[in-house]
C-alpha cells in the first residue's frame, strides 16, 4: 500500500465510523472487531472530500467534514486525516489554520497515526486546533474517565506523548490545555451531548441491591471488619485480577472491562485508607457493571473518587454505585452500626439519638471522637466514615465543612 493508498485508508475508516454512527441514530458500539463509541448528533451531516469555496473563489478539498443544521445552530467542523510515516510539522499546521480562518469553520481537528513536533504542537494550541493521535493499529477504543481541565504538569505530558516516537495502544487528543483518552469522549465534549443510548445499558441499583453484591461478594460470611487478605481472596475467587502496585500515571486506579482486572496506584502505597477505599471502589465496578458493559466500554479509569463534577449523569451514576459499593464492602452495615452504639455508650449519648454536627464545640468533638474511632477500626478515612454515617442515618449535620478534607 503506497503512502496516497494508505491515507484515503485512513480517512475512509474515519469517514465510516462517524456516518454508520449518524445512520444508526447516534451511537456506534462495534466496527472491524474493535470496541468503539462514537458519537456525533444525529442530525449534524459528516462528509469526506467535502469542496468548500474561498472567499476570492478557488475551490478546496477537505478530507471530513461535520456540519450541523440551522436548527442547531450553525457549525463546521474541518478534519484533516493524515496517516504518515513523518512527524506533523508547524508548517502543516499553519496551513490548515489559513485554511480554517479562510473558510470561517468553527474548529479545526488535526488526526494523525504519526506523532506531532513540537513547534506543531504550540502553534496548534495558539490556534485553538485539537490534535488527535492514534496508535500504528488505529484503534480507537472507548475509556470511561472524568472530563475535565488538565493540570499544569500533566498538560506537558500529554504533549510528550504527542511527540514521541510511540504511544502504544491508545489515542490521545489534546484541545487547548484539555485533554481527552477517547475521541468519543472530546465530541462529546466538543458537541455538548450526552451519549443517551449508552445510558440504557446502565444498570440502576437500589442502595440494597449495592448493599447485597457486596455480601454476595464476600460469600455472604459476617466479617465484623474487612482485612485487605479478605478483598484479594474473594477477588480471586470472582476471578477478578488485582495490581495494587500499579504506575498509573496520575490516576489512582482503574478497572479494564475486557480483561477483568482492577489496578491500584503504586502512589497509595503510603496511604492505605485511600488504597483500600479505590481497591473497594475498582472492584464495585467489576461486581457491579461488567455483565451489562464489558463490550462497550473498555476501562473505568479514576483520577477522583470523589470529585464527579466533570462527569455525565450516566458516568456519575457507575461512579456513585462504586463509592456505594466500597462503602458497604469495607464497613458492613450491622458490624458498623455495633461499633457507633458502642462509641455512642463511652460517649454517653442516648442510643435512639443520632450523632449531631453543628457549631457547638461539643458535638464537634463528640463527632470527631466518633468519627476518628470508626476510622481507625474500619481501616478507611474519616471522610469515608461520614459519608456511611449519613447513609445509616447516624448523623444529622449542619454543613459547616467539618472533615471535608480529612
Amino acid at each position: 500500500m503506497n503512502t496516497v493508498q494508505k491515507g484515503d485508508a485512513f480517512e475512509n475508516r474515519t469517514y465510516k465510523i462517524l456516518n454508520t454512527l449518524l445512520e444508526s441514530s447516534g451511537l456506534q458500539v462495534k466496527l472491524e472487531g474493535q470496541n468503539e463509541l462514537w458519537i456525533v448528533p444525529s442530525t449534524a451531516s459528516v462528509n469526506q472530500k467535502v469542496v468548500k469555496q474561498f472567499p476570492w473563489g478557488d475551490d478546496v478539498i477537505n478530507d471530513l467534514t461535520v456540519e450541523g443544521n440551522e436548527n442547531q445552530g450553525d457549525f463546521l467542523i474541518l478534519i484533516e486525516c493524515k496517516s504518515y510515516n513523518h512527524p506533523v510539522d508547524r508548517g502543516e499546521i499553519a496551513e490548515f489554520n489559513t485554511r480554517i480562518q479562510d473558510l470561517n469553520a468553527t474548529k479545526g481537528i488535526f488526526v494523525t497515526t504519526s506523532k506531532f513536533q513540537q513547534g506543531a504542537i504550540k502553534m496548534a494550541n495558539h490556534h485553538n486546533i485539537a490534535l488527535i493521535r492514534v496508535d500504528d493499529q488505529n484503534n480507537i477504543t472507548w475509556n470511561l474517565h472524568r472530563i475535565g481541565s488538565i493540570d499544569h504538569d500533566t498538560y506537558y505530558d500529554v504533549c510528550a506523548l504527542l511527540y514521541r516516537e510511540s504511544i502504544g495502544n491508545g489515542t490521545i487528543v489534546l484541545d487547548g490545555y484539555r485533554s481527552f483518552k477517547s475521541i468519543s469522549d472530546y465530541f462529546c465534549h466538543l458537541l455538548d451531548i450526552t451519549p443517551g443510548p449508552l445510558a440504557q445499558h446502565i444498570p440502576y441499583l437500589t442502595n440494597g441491591q449495592i448493599r447485597q453484591k457486596a455480601s454476595e461478594f464476600l460469600c455472604r460470611r459476617e466479617y465484623t471488619k474487612v482485612e485487605d487478605m479478605h478483598l484479594l481472596f474473594y477477588a480471586i475467587n470472582s476471578n477478578i485480577i488485582v495490581d495494587t502496585d500499579t504506575d498509573c500515571g496520575n490516576i489512582l486506579g482503574e478497572y479494564d472491562f475486557l480483561d477483568n482486572k482492577v489496578s491500584v496506584s503504586c502512589l497509595l502505597k503510603d496511604d492505605k485508607h485511600r488504597q483500600r477505599f479505590t481497591l473497594a471502589h475498582e472492584l464495585g465496578h467489576a461486581l457491579l457493571h461488567r455483565e451489562a458493559l464489558k463490550g462497550i466500554i473498555k476501562k473505568a479509569t479514576d483520577l477522583d473518587l470523589d470529585d464527579f463534577s466533570g462527569s455525565a449523569k450516566w458516568e456519575q451514576r457507575l461512579e456513585l454505585q462504586a463509592n456505594l459499593f466500597a462503602s458497604y464492602l469495607l464497613m458492613p452495615q450491622i458490624p458498623f452500626v455495633n461499633v457507633a452504639i458502642a462509641i455512642k455508650n463511652k460517649l454517653d449519648i442516648r442510643l435512639d439519638r443520632p450523632f449531631y454536627l453543628d457549631k457547638q464545640e461539643c458535638n464537634i468533638h463528640d463527632c470527631n471522637l466518633a468519627m476518628t474511632a470508626l476510622s481507625n477500626y474500619f481501616n478507611v478515612s474519616k471522610k469515608a466514615v461520614k459519608v456511611r454515617l449519613l447513609q445509616e442515618h447516624l448523623l444529622v449535620e449542619q454543613n459547616w465543612g467539618i472533615f471535608e478534607k480529612k
